[in-house]
């Protein structure tokens, strides 16, 4: 299973994918997030359960364009604590998990 973590106070997004995922150019590393909004039209900046999402995200701040990632279901969504975050790859602009 890929689990999208999202950093809302950083607005920044990390993608770890599970087996059988294909793999994206941003995998493993925290990016910026610039939108994310429900595929059905249904509100920006809104994260549901049962709902698919479409996170666009900034890989290359020199470049002048964004990358994007459309999410399957989303089936659960919960805070992680520290033990959980400290496995994760530096944050955003902290350099700490």
């Amino acid at each position: 299973m890929t689990v999208y973590y999202v950093d809302a106070d950083a607005r920044a997004l990390l993608r770890q994918t599970g087996p059988g995922s294909s793999l994206g150019i941003a995998d493993g590393t925290w990016v910026p997030l610039v939108s994310v909004e429900s595929v059905r039209g249904e509100g920006v900046g809104v994260i549901r359960v049962g709902d698919r999402h479409k996170y666009v995200y900034d890989y290359d701040p020199s470049a002048t364009d964004y990358a994007w990632w459309i999410q399957r279901l989303v089936t659960q969504i919960e805070p992680i604590g520290p033990e959980a975050l400290a496995v994760l790859p530096a944050r955003l602009g902290t350099g700490t998990p």
